[in-house]
């Protein structure tokens, strides 16, 4: 019943988030004037009900209607709205998730472009933007680490934590959507080093024990993934590990921590 509505429906709903959207081809136009003419609300309900039509579809049917589906969705991750976005960025990420490559055709680079666009998103929508990119391109770049959209992405995401390393719920987003990301990227990662580990090291010594606890795990995924050994960073490594093993014992999770650092120097002396 819903894939038969599905036509008429995603249509007049892509068409009233439309409404108050900026038109990109007037200088002039700007986010008040866009919603004077409508009022974003009806742009706001239009994007939940969009993302409740896609997200009843699963897999194999949502495929027959990525050329209904897409541009919908792309509608509303291209609003000036962070909630229009967000409903959007999860309208995508349930597409990649129900999906063949294939089905997506030449949608694929137009929705990676408009993740890379949306990384430097607001708090609000952060964790979207970061979970769907990352769930789109390892489904879409599979067995490519050499993709110019990893370069791309990836670089993307390290500049906006770079501006804000404090900003737990943002490290936090990245860290727990990181880890297929870098399997994706395999090997190729040895050219990002220099700008991921001076972040792991401060994070090494976040207050909270979640951040922590994920960044042992990723460095051990990458340490899995890559040539440390020979790089300049495995001294700083290994002294930073023993620092952290030391302050563990000041910490709740004391016991989980240092187990992942003993995982760690383990693997570094195989």
């Amino acid at each position: 019943m819903i894939v038969e509505l599905m036509p008429e429906v995603l249509l007049f709903l892509k068409n009233r988030i439309k409404e108050s959207s900026i038109d990109k081809s007037d200088d002039t136009d700007e986010f008040s004037a866009a919603s004077a003419r409508v009022p974003v609300g009806f742009a706001i309900v239009a994007a939940y009900q969009l993302r409740w039509f896609i997200t009843q579809v699963n897999y194999p049917h949502l495929g027959k209607l990525c050329g209904l589906v897409i541009p919908s969705a792309l509608t509303a991750v291209d609003h000036w709205s962070p909630e229009v976005k967000g409903q959007g960025m999860i309208s995508l990420l349930h597409l990649g998730e129900n999906v063949d490559t294939a089905e997506l055709g030449g949608y694929a680079d137009v929705i990676l472009d408009a993740c890379c666009q949306n990384i430097a998103a607001g708090d609000e929508i952060w964790p979207h933007v970061v979970e769907t990119s990352i769930v789109l391109i390892t489904h879409t770049q599979r067995n490519n680490p050499r993709s110019p959209w990893y370069e791309r992405m990836l670089n993307e995401m390290l500049s906006h934590l770079e501006r804000q390393p404090r900003n737990k719920e943002r490290r936090m987003a990245w860290l727990e959507s990181a880890d297929s990301l870098f399997n994706g990227v395999g090997i190729m990662l040895l050219a990002h080093f220099r700008r991921i580990f001076p972040l792991f090291f401060q994070w090494m010594h976040a207050d909270d024990d979640g951040t922590l606890i994920l960044v042992l795990k990723r460095t051990f995924t990458i340490l899995r993934l890559t040539w440390i050994r020979n790089s300049p960073y495995i001294e700083r490594l290994v002294d930073e590990l023993v620092v952290v093993y030391k302050e563990a014992a000041l910490r709740r999770a004391r016991e989980e921590i240092r187990a992942h650092i003993c995982q760690i120097l383990i693997l570094l002396k195989e």
